[in-house]
């Protein structure tokens, strides 16, 4: 009997697979497609270009020896591109930019006003303060004035959310949705609560 060493043993193997997939390819009647990579595919396209260029497929097309009139909007959604052309022939804007600009200025207001009205109140109560130790009717009055404040704030800042609700629904890009107003937050901004602002 006759013994074979490992390689040998390797090598029978190898071949025998080969073999099987011979009689898989001859058995089906076709080849397997090859894996190509991507500089293969980028080479048989380049390819089919020239043949079609030499073979004259490129000849006579509309526009040709023209500039091209690439100024289509790559955002604008299928079937908005014609809106969009007469919108921006005329000098338009779209109904949601007008509104996202108009909520963006008003929320710039109302942080400026609570700014300023905080410092006010600061600077007054602190005088308040200096004044009389204790508690004195000029700082329940100040008190009160602040908590009044405060409920402004909170209406405007729940009319602002409403309005924001509103855009976010309507405005084509996801990525310019508006976030909510807290008024915590804002109040926080400046240094501030609801309850207290610190001197």
């Amino acid at each position: 009997m006759k013994t074979m060493n490992k390689n040998q043993i390797a090598d029978n193997r190898n071949n025998s697979e080969r073999t099987n997939k011979q009689k898989e390819q001859v058995g089906s009647g076709r080849k397997r497609p090859s894996i190509r990579s991507m500089g293969a595919w980028n080479d048989l396209i380049s390819q089919r270009i020239e043949d079609a260029a030499k073979e004259g497929a490129f000849d006579n097309l509309r526009g040709s020896g023209k500039p091209q009139k690439l100024d289509r909007n790559p955002f604008a959604p299928e079937g908005m591109q014609m809106a969009f052309d007469l919108l921006q022939n005329n000098d338009l804007t779209p109904g949601w930019i007008t509104d996202r600009k108009a909520i963006l200025n008003d929320i710039a207001a109302l942080r400026k006003q609570i700014e300023g009205q905080t410092a006010e109140y600061r600077s007054q109560r602190k005088k308040v303060f200096q004044e009389n130790q204790g508690v004195s009717k000029d700082r329940v009055r100040l008190d009160n004035v602040w908590r009044e404040k405060v409920r402004s704030w909170q209406i405007t800042i729940d009319e602002l959310n409403q309005r924001i609700n509103t855009l976010n629904l309507t405005q084509s890009l996801a990525q310019l949705e508006l976030i909510k107003l807290d008024l915590d937050d804002e109040l926080l901004r400046v240094g501030a609560t609801q309850t207290t602002v610190q001197i």
